[in-house]
Parts: C-alpha cells; sequence; structure tokens
C-alpha cells in the first residue's frame, strides 16, 4: 500500500522542481518539502497541507500566496488527490479523492497483517538494551514503563525493515550485588531461627526472603553447606551466595518478563563475563595508551573533562576496585564490536551524567558515537484509590511489575505506560485501567475492535460474508458521508503514523493514534447502517471499510503488545 504522505510530498517536489525548470521559482531540496496535517478541522481545510511556499518564499521576492499558485499550476495530482488549493498565508491544502479510497480499502484488506509495514530500515541492524535492571530483586513499575516503550518500539522498527536485536544487561559484579548476596544470607540464617541483625542498609523488600529459600534451597542440596554465623565473614561463602542469588533473581526476573509480559529479550549479557573475558582490563590499557588518563591519590582517573563532562572520572580506585563506568566502557565497546549500525540505552533520568563520560571514554577509543543513542525515562508512579505508592527498592517498598500487570491487566498497563513521552513524568491510574468503560483508554479501543468483530460476525450469520471475503454485491461506489470518510482517512494514515513512530522513537504516537482511530469507528458505527445500506453497492463499499478498518487496528493493537478482543 502506498504511503499517500511521502507519495504526496514527491508530487509536490516535482511540481517545485517543474516551476524552477520553467525560471518561476528558486529550487528546493527534497527535505524542505514538509507534508503536514492541518491544525483545524479536516473538513474546512482538506487532509493534508504544504507550508513549501512558505519557506520559498524567504528567499525570494515573490508573496508566499504567489508561490502557492504556481506550485498548484505545475501539479500533477497523484490519483489519490481529489483538490489542490493554496490558501493563506500561503499553505498548500489537499483533500484526498474519497472514491480513489473506496477502490483502495479492498487493498487494505488483501494486505491483512502487512498493512502498515515498509521497507524502509533496510536491513540496518540495532540494538536495544533496556530494563537492566541491577539483580537485587524483582522489576519495579518504573522498569515496567521503559519494558514496554521499547519493545513497542522493537516491533514498529520491525514492521519498518530493520533487524532489531532486545538486550538485557545484568550488573552481576560490584558491591550492590555484595550487598544483596549479603541480604540474602542474612535471609537465610533468619528462617533458620538464627538471631542475626539486619542492618538498615540491606535489602529490605520481601522478595528477598523467596530468593533467599531457593538460594538456601539449591545450596543445602548441592553442597550440602550447612549455614552459619560464621558464614557472614568467609568471603567465599558471601560470593557465593551472591553468584546464586543472581541467578535465582535473574530467573525470576524473565519469568516475568516471558510468562506475565510477553516480552522476549534475544541477548542476555553479564558484566562478569566482561572481567573474565579481559575486555574491562583492555579498556583500561587502551585508555591509558590514548593519554587520556593519570592518577592522583593512588587511584587512577580518566580525563572525562576533556570530553564535555563536569569533572574527571575514577576509573581504578585506590583499593584496585575497578569502577562500573569502566564495566560499562567495555560493555558499550563490545556491542559497536558485534556491528549494530544504531546501540540504543534505555536508562532512568537520574543517569543523565553518565551520557557524557560513557560517551568521551569511547571517543577516546576511536569508536562512532554517533551510533550510540540513549533514552531517559522518567519516574512512573502507580496511583491506586486515589493514593500515590511510594517507591524504593532498597527499602523493599516497590512497587512490584507483576503485581501492578496482574491487577491492571497486560494491554492495559502496556497501553497506559506508553501513552506519554519518556521524558515527561506519569502516574499510572490502577484503578482506571481496570475499569471496563469508555473512560479506560484501552477499553475504548478494544471496545472499537468488538464492535467491527460483532458487525462482521452479523454479516456471516446472514450470509453476505464468507469468512472476511466479500462476494460481488456490486461496484464500490464512494462512500461520502462524514464517519466514513473520517474513519477512511485514519486508516490510511496507519503506514504514516508507523513511519513517524520509527523515524522519531515517539513511541506516544501509536497509542494516541489508536484512540483517534477507534473514535472514528465508534462514530462510524454509531451514524452508518451497515447491513441496512439502502443497495448491494453501498453494503459492499461498508463493509469493505469495516474490515479495513478491523484490519488497522488490529495491526495496531499488535503494535502496541495489546489484545484484539472480538467479544466483551
Amino acid at each position: 500500500m502506498v504511503n499517500l504522505r511521502s507519495a504526496l510530498r514527491e508530487a509536490v517536489l516535482a511540481a517545485v522542481q517543474k516551476a524552477h525548470a520553467a525560471g518561476e521559482l528558486p529550487d528546493v531540496q527534497k527535505g524542505h518539502v514538509l507534508i503536514q496535517y492541518p491544525p483545524v478541522a479536516q473538513e474546512t481545510l482538506g487532509e493534508y497541507a504544504s507550508p513549501v511556499a512558505l519557506s520559498l518564499a524567504k528567499g525570494t521576492k515573490k508573496k508566499p500566496m504567489a508561490i502557492a499558485e504556481t506550485i498548484a499550476k505545475h501539479f500533477t495530482p497523484p490519483e489519490f488527490i481529489g483538490k489542490v488549493e493554496g490558501v493563506e498565508p500561503g499553505f498548500l491544502n489537499f483533500r484526498l479523492n474519497p472514491g480513489w479510497l473506496v477502490q483502495k480499502l479492498d487493498d487494505v484488506v488483501e494486505e491483512g497483517t502487512q498493512f502498515g509495514q515498509s521497507h524502509a530500515g533496510q536491513g540496518q541492524t540495532v540494538n536495544l538494551e533496556f530494563v537492566s535492571a541491577n539483580p537485587t530483586g524483582l522489576l519495579t513499575l518504573g522498569n515496567g514503563r521503559t519494558l514496554f516503550w521499547a519493545d513497542t518500539l522493537g516491533r514498529v522498527l520491525s514492521a519498518s525493515g530493520y533487524a532489531v536485536t532486545r538486550e538485557y544487561y545484568v550488573n552481576d559484579v560490584g558491591t550492590q550485588v555484595m550487598l544483596y548476596g549479603e541480604s540474602v544470607l542474612r535471609r537465610i540464617l533468619q528462617q533458620r531461627n538464627r538471631d542475626v541483625p539486619f542492618p538498615a542498609n540491606l535489602y529490605q523488600g520481601e522478595e528477598v526472603k523467596e530468593i533467599a529459600r531457593r538460594v538456601e534451597e539449591r545450596l543445602t542440596e548441592d553442597t550440602q553447606h550447612l549455614f552459619t554465623e560464621k558464614d557472614l565473614a568467609d568471603v567465599q561463602v558471601l560470593q557465593e551466595v551472591m553468584r546464586v542469588a543472581v541467578e535465582e533473581t535473574v530467573r525470576a526476573i524473565r519469568e516475568v518478563l516471558e510468562q506475565v509480559c510477553n516480552v522476549h529479550f534475544d541477548v542476555w549479557s553479564f558484566e562478569h563475563i566482561l572481567h573474565e573475558r579481559g575486555d574491562v582490563r583492555a579498556v583500561i590499557e587502551d585508555l591509558q595508551q590514548k593519554d587520556v588518563t593519570y592518577e592522583k591519590d593512588d587511584a587512577l582517573w580518566f580525563r572525562s573533562t576533556k570530553f564535555g563532562d563536569d569533572k574527571d572520572r575514577v576509573l581504578v580506585r585506590k583499593n584496585g576496585e575497578v569502577t562500573y563506568l569502566v564495566s560499562d566502557i567495555a560493555y558499550h565497546r563490545d556491542k559497536f564490536r558485534r556491528g549494530f549500525v544504531t546501540v540504543a540505552n534505555f536508562w532512568g533520568a537520574d543517569h543523565y551524567g553518565h551520557i557524557a563520560r560513557l560517551t568521551g571514554a569511547l571517543q577516546a577509543l576511536g569508536e562512532d558515537t554517533s551510533r550510540l543513542r540513549v533514552v531517559l525515562a522518567q519516574i512512573v508512579h502507580a496511583v491506586e484509590q486515589g493514593k500515590q505508592k511510594k517507591m524504593s527498592k532498597r527499602a523493599g517498598t516497590s512497587v512490584p511489575l507483576h503485581e501492578v500487570v496482574e491487577r491492571a491487566g497486560l494491554s492495559a498497563s502496556r497501553f497506559f505506560l506508553t501513552m506519554k513521552a519518556l521524558s515527561s513524568h506519569m502516574e499510572f491510574d490502577v484503578d482506571l485501567a481496570r475499569e471496563e468503560s469508555q473512560r479506560n483508554p484501552v477499553y475504548y479501543v478494544q471496545y472499537a475492535h468488538v464492535r467491527l468483530a460483532s458487525l462482521l460476525r452479523k454479516a456471516r450469520e446472514q450470509g453476505i460474508l464468507d469468512g472476511d471475503i466479500i462476494p460481488p454485491l456490486g461496484a464500490r461506489v464512494p462512500l461520502t458521508q462524514t464517519t466514513e470518510l473520517s474513519l477512511m482517512r485514519q486508516i490510511f494514515r496507519f503506514p504514516e503514523v508507523v513511519e513517524d513512530v520509527a523515524a522519531s522513537w515517539e513511541v506516544q504516537r501509536l497509542p494516541h493514534y489508536a484512540l483517534e482511530l477507534a473514535k472514528a469507528v465508534h462514530l462510524f458505527y454509531d451514524a452508518v447502517p451497515v447491513l441496512a445500506a439502502d443497495s448491494n453497492d453501498v453494503k459492499a463499499a461498508r463493509l469493505t471499510l469495516v474490515l479495513a478498518a478491523k484490519t488497522t487496528l488490529a495491526n495496531t493493537l499488535d503494535l502496541l503488545g495489546v489484545e484484539k478482543r472480538d467479544v466483551m
């Protein structure tokens, strides 16, 4: 199916080039020909508008309206355009051809699940690394925001011809995981009725007790280890408990991701492997050779201020311990060496300062950091019964992701958590997500799919439809009612929305489009008698519109990971 906006952009560009060849207008670059949606009612201004005349007027003495009229004179309308006109202060407005739209609805139905897909990415490889929560507890609602957002982006990119790899990075080295190991060991001892304290700096969550039970069971079975208070001073025991605790926590995280959230990661990378393989040591040696390090206070420092950071950063502490920064540099260099065209990270907004030091180190090592893309996510709070829930993983008061998904439902969780840009704070209203009414956005969208499915089911019961094949009742007559036109416009916008999301990575555009499409469906359903049409020609055209709308809405929901319902 042709992307109408892209085809219209090419047609306008061709008109400008014709005018330029005739000596009537200056030339224009392809990227300067913008095609926009009019900001007011489409019934007034049409479906598309271009400000190209306003842009060209800046370099000439001609008035924008005169330029618009010149472009219109040389414009050869594509068959899907019914009318073009220049309007003040110099816009070119375009109206779609309703007859063409009706004829092309058959193509939408025929393309089915392929409708909206493209080869824009041309197979370019994209690595999306997201969530990557420390293995010191279960996933939280905050993790869920980037989880569903980045997974939806991956679906859109795949539909747009990119080769997407989803990756999860496990930080299983350092102080935090050792504290986690100690937390688990102390819980094991407490579960054995040992009178041991549990300091406030350890991990307090209830899930630690469950992990402790799993670790105790494994170590007791595998090594016949008898846990005593002496283990708290035994580094080897602590490290072994930490190792098994991390394994069990990662296993629990994977269960939530795949079984509760329906998100699959293609690659799981572990920090300890970078150390064992020598990648971390190699980064230190290479940075030293690049003369971007120095020693001070018995520590090794990276001159990150040379690359835009606000201060230099420690690479190796005076006790010989390597900082997390070095591991992260090694990890990103490894991803670059795996050949990805784009390497993307989805981090919490509190990691903003890490970008400059990481990017600077990679530049110092000669890596092309234009391939690196970092997306920051602001905080999300769960709200239930009008109260905002506190969130602290260490204190054990964080909101577990699996509990939210189980209470609100997977479809509502995915839809709600992708509705706002990651750059903005948001509240997730669990009560609204559970509400079965049209106040609930995801219910509103799913109900639109139900209504379309109901119409088609009735058509099959009446023998009008055989599966999703409409018998030749008659010619596809133009559909001219307002709600019919509005629904067709939304259908043919779908490839453009997918294109926009793939280009901008603004995933929130997709659920908002779903709401606009659902609104058009509801208005059409309430206003138009599909099965009681005056003639077979009109009935056939309207049923084709219903099939095309259902196809489009289903494809939208698939990209969002939202369930398609036929009944409610």
